[in-house]
């Protein structure tokens, strides 16, 4: 059975703690201009915390050949369920946090439910696929849509797994429902395409290292630290979980540190027909890119040492011969 969505008392204790450490405005009609103005005045205390913009290391740092993280583990089968793993990130001298969620774009509706309930818990949720406007690149709102209390029927509580027959419930929604999150969370559009106009390429570095750009992930990571200008404090990243080991050496590289995580169930396979095939279709996909990127991984560990063996074999020689003719030294002196 799918877990239960995250208590909403945990949500508003949350909430208030952050209000109160803050100071920065969370009611409903706080708007950019108060929270400016509350970060200003923290600043003027001599309390404002210190988030640089982001810097980052040459584009083979974030290939499936050199990064630090796989695929694997932000997504993984463990019996008969599919999981994601979202993990938070905390940024010490700042407080800034950063919860990366891995996403399939074609899931059980309660996988979505998880998601909008963690994003609940966030002030700000930049979200993938969703491109800001021109004049107003790191103010430009993503409509919310209502939360959802209950996606399981409740003549359906009691069954051992639940699948709706509606195939368009399964899809990703076309916004995160956080209408009436106590943290009053908004959403930014934090990518440099629509999904509706996904260039082909786009890809294509998922497939072929070290080929294309990051700067999708980049444009997202770079709101950060505007926001927390603007008196924003923690931020949900709900995007394809392909992008997840990149975030993750990025939030690293600048200072994050992993400071927690849980795991959501994406698909089941009580939960019904459907639920059943795609697991059976995730499982092998996640075993099949696991073994690519293990192949890929020792082919470059093969690269490496055919590269640097001659200068080691030289290195070698070079040595042996100083020996001998120090050997050759003392022989002649003694």
């Amino acid at each position: 059975m799918l877990c239960r969505t995250l208590p909403r008392v945990c949500q508003q204790a949350a909430a208030a703690a952050a209000a109160a450490t803050s100071g920065i405005p969370h009611s409903a009609f706080a708007t950019d201009a108060e929270r400016n103005a509350a970060a200003a005045a923290s600043s003027s205390t001599g309390h404002a915390p210190v988030f640089p913009p982001f810097e980052y290391k040459m584009r083979a740092r974030y290939s499936p050949l050199f990064a630090s993280r796989n695929l694997s583990d932000f997504m993984f089968s463990k019996g008969d369920q599919i999981m994601s793993v979202a993990c938070t990130y905390t940024h010490e001298p700042s407080q800034v946090q950063v919860t990366l969620i891995p996403l399939v774009h074609y899931a059980h509706p309660q996988f979505f439910q998880q998601v909008d309930s963690l994003c609940c818990q966030h002030d700000s949720v930049l979200m993938e696929g969703r491109v800001p406007n021109t004049g107003a690149p790191h103010s430009t709102l993503v409509p919310p849509r209502s939360y959802e209390e209950r996606v399981r029927p409740i003549d359906e509580e009691d069954s051992e797994g639940w699948e709706p027959h509606d195939a368009q419930r399964y899809w990703q929604p076309f916004s995160w429902g956080v209408k009436g999150s106590p943290k009053f969370t908004v959403i930014h559009a934090a990518d440099r395409y629509d999904y509706e106009r996904l260039p082909w390429w786009a890809s294509l570095r998922f497939n072929i290292p070290l080929v294309g750009s990051y700067a999708r992930e980049k444009h997202c990571m770079d709101m950060i630290s505007p926001l927390v200008g603007n008196g924003y404090k923690s931020f949900a990243v709900p995007w394809g979980a392909a992008h997840a080991p990149i975030f993750h050496d990025m939030l690293t590289d600048h200072g994050f540190e992993q400071t927690s995580m849980c795991t959501l169930i994406v698909w089941s396979k009580i939960d019904g027909d459907r639920s059943s095939a795609e697991w059976t279709r995730m499982d092998t996909k996640l075993r099949f890119l696991g073994m690519r990127t293990a192949i890929l991984q020792t082919f470059a560990l093969i690269a490496v040492l055919i590269v640097a063996s001659p200068h080691l074999i030289g290195f070698t020689s070079q040595t042996e011969e100083d020996e001998s003719n120090a050997y050759t030294r003392r022989q002649r002196n003694g």
